[in-house]
């Protein structure tokens, strides 16, 4: 066996190494025939021959002596092979979830990436859906951690970028370009009252006329400080304006409030009916008047946009809602 004469590994072999000699490299070991390599490769012999020569020269070493027919490993080529071998591998497993595969098998992939999930939205929202998304999630992973964080609209894109943040659920609005999204639910919303409190304006029928419900004193549920709710929001640009005497950072606090004084709630009609007290004399009841429903949208970053992986992730939150 010949020995080249250029010192092994006296320089770093990648910064001249093409990855399709390493490809070579493990049908030689395979193989062993330099032949059958130029078969399996669909290349002539003499390119075999080739670019064997520039890996040798690349690595320093003559990885492949002939004996009796056969090419035979040097020494480092032994200890280069498995690493070689599992490295293509793992970048063929990585490189295929850029393609089409089975939802199966994106699944079994999902169970190693995934296993921990952090999931940004605000409080109330959270009322909403958070339920929903974690019986969905553990359907398909149920291994997964999901924690449910509060969501920073400043951050929200450098959050999602740096893997802070999987996904995020907020309202429908504007935001920065690097951030995708796309509807997720729809709802309308009602009017939540309980029932002794207004039983002259009940007397007739189980209504709120538009004229009663700007003279009652309503209460705001919003977990920030300062700023229109999600409803007085709308109000504003309709050209209305209630009278909220009560401002709170939970429905289960509004609940309670509701039944001591004579107060109105407006909330979307999925948080009515889930989270209602159950004793008599609650009402839902339309809203006199006329407002879009509210829409919550899922976000993400655009580098998530064409990871298989993620679509999976996102496809089974969106099914938790559709």
């Amino acid at each position: 066996m010949q020995k080249l004469s250029t010192p092994i590994h006296s320089k770093n072999p990648l910064a001249q190494l093409d990855l399709n000699l390493l490809r070579l490299f493990i049908y030689i070991f395979e193989l062993k025939n330099l032949t059958h390599t130029a078969e399996a490769l669909h290349l002539s012999q003499s390119a075999i021959s080739h670019a064997l020569g520039r890996l040798r020269q690349a690595l320093g070493d003559e990885l492949f002596y002939r004996e009796k027919g056969e090419l035979h490993p040097t020494l480092y080529a032994k200890r280069l092979y498995p690493t070689v071998k599992q490295s293509f591998e793992n970048l063929e497993q990585i490189f295929q979830t850029n393609h089409l595969l089975s939802d199966s098998k994106l699944g079994e992939l999902a169970q190693q990436s995934f296993a921990k999930l952090t999931i940004a939205m605000h409080d109330e929202i959270e009322l909403i859906v958070f339920n929903k998304l974690v019986s969905q999630i553990h359907q398909v992973l149920p291994n997964c951690q999901i924690t449910s964080s509060r969501l920073n609209r400043s951050a929200l894109a450098h959050e999602l970028k740096v893997g802070q943040l999987d996904f995020a659920i907020d309202v429908a609005r504007v935001v920065d370009s690097e951030i995708v999204h796309q509807p997720l639910l729809r709802d309308e919303f009602v009017l939540v009252l309980y029932a002794p409190n207004f039983a002259a304006e009940l007397a007739n029928e189980p209504t709120i006329t538009q004229a009663q419900y700007f003279a009652s004193q309503h209460i705001t549920v919003s977990s920030r400080r300062l700023g229109l709710s999600i409803e007085d929001s709308l109000l504003s640009k309709a050209g209305w304006q209630r009278q909220s005497k009560i401002r709170c950072q939970h429905y289960a606090t509004a609940f309670q409030l509701l039944k001591q004084d004579k107060l109105l709630l407006t909330l979307p009609r999925q948080l009515a009916t889930t989270f209602l007290p159950p004793a008599q004399g609650w009402q839902i009841l339309d809203l006199p008047i006329e407002l879009p429903h509210i829409e919550l949208h899922g976000y993400w970053h655009q580098q998530q946009q064409v990871d298989p992986l993620y679509g999976w992730l996102r496809q089974q939150i969106f099914s938790a809602f559709h």
